[in-house]
């Protein structure tokens, strides 16, 4: 599998040669649709999200249904420091449930956003423009400011490039990106010669080789997870 290895960690130049691409002129009609055969499309089959609005009545009548169950509980013991201390205890786990369901909320709709985009990309030596769904390992891909990342990808060329990965490390402000590897066990969030699904490019350019698709890609690994 191609999401097995530390891209990151690899150089430019030999992450191409064992995906067997050539940056110049991409992969041939041929490639993509054996790769296609091999990885399937680019896409989640995991519903979309229930919208944040939804979820934030859902933890309302929640919070009510506990305070009415707190000022009953307190009524039948007329132990107003009991009835408290439950009424706490339900009050948190709601909300930690909630956090939970926000961040997987905000995973899956970045992941369907990314995957209904439209990207450039380099094949059989000339650069056109498809649907990110139809990508595949090995494929190249180029990267304008306002783009959302549509896979994860091996950076091969930059220029001055800078990304927002908020939806993977929960940082804000974007972060910069260069072709040059970095070590095998850096954390996401230090691994300046990816780009991953979902995320956006906010300064700069790139060229960059599709290493993963669909849920093989970190953000659709987190996405299966947590649904």
């Amino acid at each position: 599998m191609t999401n097995a290895r530390a891209w990151h960690a690899l150089e430019a130049s030999f992450v191409t040669r064992l995906l067997e691409v050539n940056s110049n002129q991409g992969l041939t009609a041929s490639e993509v649709t054996t790769r296609r055969l091999l990885y399937g499309p680019n896409k989640s089959e995991i519903p979309r999200s229930p919208r944040i609005t939804g979820m934030l009545i859902l933890l309302f009548l929640s919070i009510v249904g506990f305070l009415v169950t707190a000022a009953i509980l307190n009524a039948a013991t007329r132990d107003n420091t009991e009835a408290f201390a439950i009424l706490v205890v339900v009050v948190l786990g709601a909300i930690i449930g909630f956090a939970h369901m926000l961040r997987a909320a905000q995973a899956s709709d970045a992941m369907q956003n990314a995957m209904r985009a439209t990207v450039r990309v380099r094949r059989g030596g000339q650069d056109t423009s498809i649907k990110a769904e139809d990508l595949v390992p090995g494929d190249i891909v180029i990267l304008t400011p306002g783009n959302i990342v549509p896979a994860d990808a091996r950076l091969i060329q930059t220029v001055k490039l800078r990304a927002k990965e908020s939806v993977l490390t929960g940082k804000r402000t974007a972060v910069d990106k260069r072709v040059s590897q970095v070590v095998a066990d850096d954390p996401i969030a230090k691994r300046q010669s990816m780009v991953y699904l979902g995320s956006t490019i906010d300064f700069g350019s790139a060229v960059a080789v599709v290493v993963a698709t669909g849920v093989q890609t970190e953000l659709g690994k987190r996405v299966v997870r947590d649904n």
